[in-house]
């Protein structure tokens, strides 16, 4: 029987837009010395080869988004000389990170209030990375108010009245915050603040004393 050696492995990102290539060798005392030469579609790519044994293999992209950063994943090939002796090649697909596209509510506004004033949003995050379309949930102090996100994308920003009173009737202000994504993408999230009149606060006991005569006591 035929026997198969040379390069039976190879090693590829999954973004990867030039394939890996190499030869495989066959020995063969009683038929030609080559390949039954084809194409094979893949799990994660085309592999091709030649009679002679040169072989290439190419990504398919579309195959490969869900690994995610240093995650690796085999295709196993079949290769096989013309007596019809066969051997397993393999080809490695190592993950890579995927930017992800965050869409949403990156801004927000709130008016300075005698009462705590609250504004919401969602982020949606889509990452091709598996496992990786979520936020990193937590909560923060900024300069004016809180802010708080789920994982899931919803947030809330809380404005504190004991840090917004400072602000004259009409400052415009940003309380900006840092949200990150499971793969660990920042993006920004500006609420505007803006002053507002506070209400004049009356001080002193609020009594007088007079006489009948209308004299002071």
């Amino acid at each position: 029987a035929a026997v198969i050696g040379g390069d039976l492995s190879g090693v590829v990102g999954e973004d990867a837009t030039a394939p890996v290539t190499g030869t495989a060798t066959v020995s063969d005392v009683y038929f030609e010395a080559t390949f039954v030469t084809g194409t094979i579609v893949g799990a994660y790519g085309v592999f091709s080869i030649s009679e002679a044994g040169a072989w290439s293999y190419a990504v398919n992209a579309a195959a490969t988004q869900s690994l995610a950063d240093g995650e690796t994943a085999e295709d196993v090939l079949s290769i096989a000389a013309v007596d019809g002796a066969e051997r397993d090649l393999t080809i490695t697909v190592t993950g890579e990170d995927d930017v992800p596209t965050v869409t949403g509510d990156l801004t927000g506004s709130v008016v300075e209030g005698a009462d705590e004033v609250t504004v919401t949003g969602d982020l949606n995050v889509v990452d091709p990375d598996s496992g990786e379309s979520s936020f990193v949930a937590g909560s923060v102090s900024g300069v004016y108010g809180d802010f708080e996100i789920e994982a899931d994308g919803g947030w809330t920003y809380s404005l504190d009245a004991g840090r917004s009173d400072r602000l004259a009737a009409g400052d415009v202000e940003s309380d900006s915050f840092e949200v990150s994504t499971a793969d660990g993408t920042t993006f920004t999230v500006a609420i505007t603040v803006t002053g507002a009149d506070d209400p004049a606060v009356a001080t002193g006991d609020g009594t007088a004393t007079v006489l009948e005569d209308g004299g002071p006591a």
